[in-house]
Formats: C-alpha cells, sequence, structure tokens
C-alpha cells in the first residue's frame, strides 16, 4: 500500500489535534454546568431549610388544629411548592419521635418513604447540614439534612429536589453541545487541512520541477556525475 504524501499526513493531524481541542473544551464545559447545577441547587436547598427552621421557631403553635394547618402551608410554600405544581418534598420530626411534625408526604409515596430511610451515614455533623443524592430513576434527588436543638428536642429538616427536573436542562445542554460542537470540530478539521494544503503548494512546486520533463534523477546518474567540479555546471540532474 502506498503511504500518504506528507502534505496529507500533515493535514490529518492538524485536523487530529484541532478535534481533539473541541472536544475537551465541550467535556469541560459540560462538567462545569454540571458542577454549577448541584451548587445551584444545594445552595437553594439551604436558604429552604434555613427558612423552614426560622418558622419552626415556637413548635407549640402546632399543637391547635388552626396552628398546625397554618404551620403546614408555611411550610408547603417555603419549600417552593404551589397547589398544582410539587418542587420538592420535605419531612420534619423530632429526634427519637415516630411522628412527624410536617410532613409533604405519606410513608407509602416513594418521596415520603426516601425521606423515612436517610442514611445514618449522612447524619448532619453541625450546623451546615448534609448535602447527599439519593434514589434511583424518578425518585433520584439531592437531599439536604439539617439539625437544630429547641427546647422540645432535636429537630431534624429533610427537603428532596428531583434531579430529573436539572437533568432536563442538562440533557437539552449536552444535544446542543454536541451539535455546536461537533459542527465546530468538523469545520475546524477542514479549515485546517485546507491551510496545511495550500502551506504546502511551494513543497509541490518545487517536487513538481524536480520531476519535471529535462530533469534526470540523481540516483540514475554516473557516480563520477555526482561528484562536485569546478566548471561549467552539468545540467543533466536536477
Amino acid at each position: 500500500m502506498r503511504p500518504l504524501s506528507l502534505k496529507w499526513r500533515m493535514s490529518l493531524l492538524v485536523s487530529a489535534v484541532l478535534i481533539a481541542v473541541v472536544a475537551a473544551i465541550s467535556a469541560i464545559a459540560y462538567h462545569e454546568l454540571q458542577s454549577w447545577l448541584r451548587e445551584s441547587i444545594d445552595q437553594r436547598l439551604e436558604t429552604m431549610s434555613d427558612a423552614v427552621l426560622t418558622e419552626l421557631h415556637d413548635l407549640a403553635v402546632r399543637e391547635t388544629p388552626a396552628g398546625r394547618a397554618k404551620v403546614d402551608r408555611e411550610v408547603f410554600a417555603i419549600t417552593g411548592n404551589a397547589e398544582h405544581k410539587r418542587s420538592t418534598y420535605y419531612r420534619i420530626w423530632l429526634q427519637g419521635s415516630d411522628e412527624d411534625l410536617v410532613a409533604g408526604d405519606p410513608p407509602t409515596d416513594p418521596f415520603g418513604k426516601l425521606l423515612r430511610q436517610l442514611p445514618a451515614s449522612q447524619r448532619p455533623r453541625g450546623s451546615k447540614g448534609s448535602f447527599f443524592s439519593m434514589g434511583q430513576d424518578q425518585t433520584e434527588c439531592r437531599i439536604v439534612w439539617k439539625q437544630q436543638w429547641r427546647q422540645e428536642g432535636l429537630v431534624n429538616v429533610a427537603i428532596a429536589f428531583p434531579i430529573e427536573a436539572a437533568s432536563g436542562r442538562l440533557g437539552e445542554f449536552l444535544q446542543l453541545l454536541l451539535l455546536v460542537g461537533g459542527g465546530m470540530a468538523l469545520g475546524s478539521a477542514l479549515v485546517g487541512a485546507l491551510v496545511v494544503l495550500w502551506g504546502m503548494r511551494p513543497i509541490d512546486k518545487a517536487a513538481a520541477t524536480l520531476h519535471g520533463p529535462g530533469c534526470q534523477p540523481l540516483h540514475d546518474l554516473p557516480l563520477a556525475a555526482r561528484r562536485p567540479k569546478s566548471g561549467p555546471p552539468d545540467h543533466r540532474g536536477c
């Protein structure tokens, strides 16, 4: 098999380098967006959990039906939920008690069940709380778990944000990235190849001149004709 010429090898090398650079930039952009989305979710969850703990400053309010309903409505609104749209899922309880102070979903609900199976390894160890991911497929969530001591005992607040909502945005960005990045990679490879081919034109012209009519290849000349000598130039070889 005849090897590729120098200009085609250079063109392929430049094209491969440009494609690799575009692919690396695209991968970094996707990773940065993924990290940004996770940080954004964590900040939102932290704000919600702090607001819920502030709202629960007086647990005695829940001793009356009217007070319990008021607290339930305010926690529902604080966690970003509306009457016809659920954005988050939450559970609030006292440590060591089987009864929930406030619960957005019953234990039989997939998200309610998830919030009642929090791993002990993720228990908060400070005022900042614990952030972790849990669940699978449609129940996969980003969860914040915070604790705070009150006169009544240790109050636990767990709020879950479904990752499916953020994954939709990430999927749209990935499709756009593949489309734009693929076009840029192919365009860069084509332009790089054309630039190399254009830059190699002087070498092609020189090669054509050396192999043109009237030029005898050097290796076909007798040995004596290859030796340099004084006098008029010998035009038998080019």
